[in-house]
């Protein structure tokens, strides 16, 4: 039970440095003098620092999973795409959900709980900022090696294949 609750203290600090983190690399990314032009950028919803920011959140996402769970081999990051080509890319907002592919040796209820653990960490972490946040931030699809080959292959149409954000395999 100890180290349970070391873990969910530990998952509510990592969220917060995520969180700091992910806004710290917009602003560098963006020339920015300060996190918190960065900040009130995300809130105002500037797409490219909403770029920025979720790429790097979703790096630290997938760096966690890797951290807290050794049956994780590699994490990847959906494409944001319209649902129909005539559509443009869509309007993005700091609270909508970051898909990611976490490819496991197996998905496990203790997985699983860590996706939805670490979800509400950041969740809190970015209430913190910017008042009150969607009950969900990560969508994750868990996905073993006998599935590995929808990770490589686009799934038809326009559709891109998922990018890799961390690995521990090449």
């Amino acid at each position: 039970m100890a180290q349970m609750i070391e873990m969910v203290e530990d998952l509510a600090l990592s969220a917060g440095n995520m969180v700091d983190g992910a806004i710290a690399v917009s602003a560098g990314r963006l020339h920015l003098e300060d996190p918190s032009q960065a900040l009130t950028l995300l809130i105002e919803h500037d797409a490219t620092a909403l770029e920025y920011f979720r790429h790097e959140l979703s790096h630290q996402i997938a760096m966690a999973l890797m951290r807290f769970d050794g049956s994780v081999q590699a994490v990847y990051k959906e494409h944001e795409l319209p649902e129909a080509e005539e559509f443009g890319t869509p309007q993005l907002r700091i609270n909508d959900p970051l898909y990611l592919v976490v490819y496991s040796e197996r998905e496990t209820v203790a997985l699983r709980s860590l996706i939805c653990a670490l979800d509400r960490s950041l969740v809190d972490a970015l209430s913190e900022h910017c008042g009150q946040m969607a009950p969900g931030l990560i969508n994750a699809e868990i996905i073993n090696p006998a599935h590995a080959r929808r990770v490589y292959a686009s799934a038809g149409g326009f559709r891109p294949p998922p990018v890799k954000l961390v690995s521990r395999v090449n």
